[in-house]
């Protein structure tokens, strides 16, 4: 038994000190791990690394092999994702560390006598690249596609990288393009599109749903908020997509289109310096369905108690509010409206204008006078439809407070 407890410390103390050498002088062991992989396997190792770069295209560059059944026959493919133009060099622990293009393919050995290795591309509807900064993946069985072998053929979701956030998703279907005694081709794609998205603030799939959620945050890039697109399949049974029609380079238009916080509630919602932010808080704060624990009186400006404002539509909001007028804030003051009714509500439009709120507080003959911005809001739900509604916005005490409905 001590000799085993030697014998590993050994073997321990050994590798610590060929990794901190490794370390020490950035050395690349990658060479030297397929090296004996190749030598221990008698040549008979497949090195796609080898294969893509060396003497052969100097423009692209392995970032990861993985070995995947994506077809359903009990084969374990290998799904290739690389680097087309890469320009920094590349280490032993980031194989494509710069911005450089990932595109993938799917090399397969199911067609000729010896068998022929041959890749299938995976191409977005407009042979874009599958991300910038990286990619990785996962599988979902989303169509019913079945096998030769009564084996579900999951879909391959293939996300992109940009900043950290998965602001792309391409998903692939697997569909037989020849009989077994055809030599092989991707023409027509073996993988063709089941749905392509883009979505600067992130992108989600609900395997439960199977509805996709992309958020774009590039129109409102101050305040953190995105509109966000809820996409579901179109079509039934295995010729159902996202693609509108199928197997077309254009995306099915989304079930739900709204306004949203990007990257969820906010913390302190109350300190945003971005009016469109309170208006947005307001109203999630009426609605039933949202999960936010927000008074919604706070955002509105509270009635004054003194003569600090002469100015007496002050606080037209609250009063409305306490007096339980509802509809006040979506129809009009004397339509009926239960609180049960509004739920599940979408913001269709939010709009706000920078150069109103750019006029400072200033004190008149008549008192003083507050900083007052705009914003335009439209809902819909079920049960309410609003038409543009504008919300004058008032700044006091270091925070953005809702005053009234002009109209």
């Amino acid at each position: 038994m001590g000799r085993l407890i030697g014998f590993l410390a050994s073997a321990f103390g050994i590798l610590l000190v060929l990794y901190a050498i490794i370390r020490l002088f950035n050395i690349d062991p990658q060479p030297i791990i397929l090296g004996t992989a190749r030598f221990l396997g008698g040549g008979r190792l497949v090195e796609f690394g080898e294969a893509f770069s060396t003497g052969f295209d100097p423009t692209v560059r392995v970032c990861s092999v993985d070995r995947i059944d994506t077809d359903g026959d009990g084969f374990r493919e290998w799904l290739v994702f690389f680097q087309a133009d890469p320009i920094r060099s590349r280490n032993w622990r980031q194989p494509c560390p710069d911005k450089s293009p990932r595109q993938g393919a799917i090399y397969d050995s199911d067609r000729g006598k010896p068998a022929i290795v041959f890749p299938y591309s995976l191409t977005t509807p407009k042979e874009e690249r599958l991300g910038e900064q990286g990619v990785h993946f996962e599988t979902a069985e989303i169509i019913p596609n079945r096998s030769d072998t009564d084996r579900p053929i999951e879909e391959l979701l293939v996300y992109g990288q940009l900043g950290g956030v998965d602001n792309q998703l391409t998903i692939f279907k697997f569909q037989q393009n020849t009989i077994p005694s055809d030599t092989p081709t991707d023409d027509p794609p073996r993988y063709p599109i089941l749905g392509a998205f883009k979505g600067s603030g992130g992108i989600t799939f609900d395997p439960g749903s199977k509805r996709v959620t992309v958020l774009d945050n590039s129109p409102f890039g101050r305040s953190q908020l995105a509109v966000k697109n809820v996409y579901a399949l179109q079509g039934s049974g295995v010729d159902a997509s996202y693609m509108d029609p199928p197997g077309s380079k254009d995306l099915a238009a989304p079930i739900s289109s709204s306004v949203d916080f990007a990257f969820g509630p906010p913390g302190d919602i109350f300190s945003s310096q971005f009016p469109e932010a309170i208006v947005l808080g307001f109203f999630q704060s009426l609605d039933r369905s949202k999960d936010v624990d927000w008074n919604s009186e706070d955002f509105l400006v509270p009635l004054p108690d003194n003569d600090e404002f002469t100015d007496k539509t002050i606080g037209n909001a609250t009063r409305n509010l306490r007096a339980g007028k509802l509809a006040y804030f979506f129809l009009n003051e004397d339509a009926p409206l239960n609180r049960n009714d509004i739920s599940d509500l979408s913001v269709v439009v939010l709009q706000y204008f920078p150069e109103v709120q750019e006029n400072p507080t200033t004190s008149t003959i008549e008192g003083q006078k507050p900083q007052r911005g705009r914003v335009n809001i439209q809902i819909e739900s079920e049960r309410i439809s609003t038409g543009l509604m504008v919300y004058e916005m008032v700044f006091r005490n270091g925070e953005w407070k809702i005053n009234q409905r002009l109209q």
